[in-house]
């Protein structure tokens, strides 16, 4: 009995947690597991539908886009499909015609769809901590990410002055952040210019001036700064 039970127990862990990451061809199998696990339990009422009052959206991409997911660095999830509220700050699902959410995020390495990989990390920002998914735009030592937030503006019609917006609305913003490869720095929003760069990437510097002088390097511009991350990471 206690040989059969070791058998069951090394089958259930071969299933569950896959040494190497790939594709799962049993996508319903590894959903259920993830549900029951906690990662995914949060059951959305209204998925699908819009607030007609509220002008906008508080989606990256209102439709749901084809993608997947990984688990615990092991656990690849495919087949399923995503949306990213981000007014919730939420990492919606559609699969097999349920509507659930990422509820424990921490334990998801990566989300990817429509050509976009989200992180969730905690991150900096106007000095103050903040938790959240990222989008990684080049990865290294140093990687380069942005942030989408959005706020649910109220309605400032005027009746006086027959002026002004009557509905509430959607307004959303996007940062850039900078991500160190290490536990001593949080990754941390910022503007794109020389002098903030330079301030949190003192120790290189000379020589991203000197780099920055000599290929003309936009870094106002993504493909920019895409360009200075990916040569710092050359120097470290």
């Amino acid at each position: 009995m206690r040989i059969l039970f070791l058998i069951l127990l090394i089958t259930i862990n071969h299933i569950c947690f896959p040494q190497k990451t790939k594709d799962n061809t049993n996508t319903l199998q590894f959903f259920d597991y993830v549900t029951n696990a906690g990662v995914i339990c949060f059951f959305i009422p209204d998925a699908g539908k819009s607030n007609e009052n509220i002008i906008g959206s508080p989606y990256l991409n209102d439709d749901y886009k084809k993608g997947y997911m990984i688990v615990d660095d092991t656990l690849k999830i495919s087949g399923l499909e995503f949306r990213y509220n981000i007014y919730k700050e939420e990492m919606e699902i559609h699969y097999n015609n349920e509507y659930k959410a990422i509820y424990k995020p921490e334990r998801v390495n990566y989300v990817v769809f429509h050509n976009d990989t989200f992180i969730y990390s905690d991150y900096i920002h106007n000095d103050e901590m903040k938790k959240g998914y990222l989008k990684v735009i080049t990865q290294g030592k140093l990687s380069l990410l942005k942030k989408y937030m959005c706020v649910l503006l109220e309605p400032n019609y005027n009746n006086a002055m027959s002026a002004g917006i009557k509905n509430y609305r959607y307004s959303k913003k996007e940062y850039y952040v900078l991500k160190k490869d290490n536990n001593k720095e949080k990754a941390i929003t910022f503007k794109p210019g020389k002098k903030q760069l330079y301030k949190l990437l003192p120790e290189k510097k000379e020589q991203l001036k000197s780099y920055i002088k000599k290929n003309k390097i936009h870094i106002k511009q993504e493909s920019g700064l895409i360009n200075l991350v990916e040569y710092y990471n050359t120097l470290i």
